[in-house]
């Protein structure tokens, strides 16, 4: 009897302070009386609840203050790898210096222009010595001349005569001279000149005269000149003779 109570202990007496486990009790049909009576809780289940998936699409972690922003990856289907940008074009190459560029053709030298054109001068130094008649004449003159037109220069003269019979003199007279060929290294040129006449001692004396010669070039700036001339002068009463004839040489500059 003893271990009777003892067993109805450790079972657990109804309306004892032990709890005792309820037999799980099958749901009321349907139509059949629900019986009255404490409403039992569910027992909660002991499978941990599941949390719902997470979003396949990872999550950008904030940016770092000061840390230049990522360019955000180009919008596409999933899996597929971003786009890069294109790559800026490279700058046009720079043209090669002018002394490497390939220099143009020439063809042969231009030949010089021709002497006694139109804009040069002629500024010549003339030396002359006559004999004749028991006399001696030495000539000593500079002349000027500008070409208005090719080979033609109106200038001027001055030309000084010491003689052993006659007085000095001193001749001033604009000329005109005409070149009618123009070449290297040798030009024909011919002069005619009026002017006046001054004599030491006596009347002065007019004068008309011309003649012609050569100019050899030893280069283009610098010439020698041979002349002949032929002089008149008037008035006849006041010259004897009235008549000269010289060839004078010299040295012609052109610039």
């Amino acid at each position: 009897m003893s271990r009777l109570a003892l067993l109805l202990v450790l079972v657990g007496w109804p309306g004892s302070g032990v709890a005792q486990p309820e037999p799980a009790q099958s749901p009321p049909q349907q139509g059949a009386p629900q019986q009255a009576g404490p409403q039992q809780t569910a027992p909660e289940s002991a499978a941990p609840q599941q949390t719902a998936p997470q979003s396949a699409a990872p999550q950008q972690a904030p940016s770092q203050p000061g840390a230049p922003a990522e360019p955000a990856p180009a919008s596409g289907a999933p899996g597929q790898q971003p786009t890069e940008p294109p790559e800026p074009p490279e700058p046009p190459a720079p043209a090669p210096p002018a002394a490497a560029q390939t220099a143009p053709e020439t063809g042969p030298p231009e030949p010089p222009p021709l002497p006694f054109g139109r804009g040069t001068s002629l500024g010549g130094l003339v030396f002359g010595l006559a004999s004749g008649a028991g006399q001696t004449e030495f000539t000593f003159g500079a002349s000027y001349g500008y070409f208005v037109v090719n080979g033609i220069a109106p200038g001027l003269s001055t030309v000084v005569t010491a003689s052993t019979a006659y007085p000095t003199t001193v001749e001033l007279a604009p000329f005109i001279r005409i070149v009618p060929w123009r070449a290297y290294p040798i030009s024909p040129m011919l002069l005619v000149k009026g002017g006046r006449l001054f004599v030491d001692g006596q009347d002065d004396l007019w004068l008309v005269g011309g003649g012609g010669g050569l100019i050899l070039f030893a280069s283009h700036h610098l010439g020698f000149l041979l002349e002949a001339l032929y002089l008149r002068y008037f008035p006849d009463s006041l010259c004897n003779p009235c008549d000269r004839t010289l060839i004078s040489g010299g040295v012609g500059m052109f610039f």
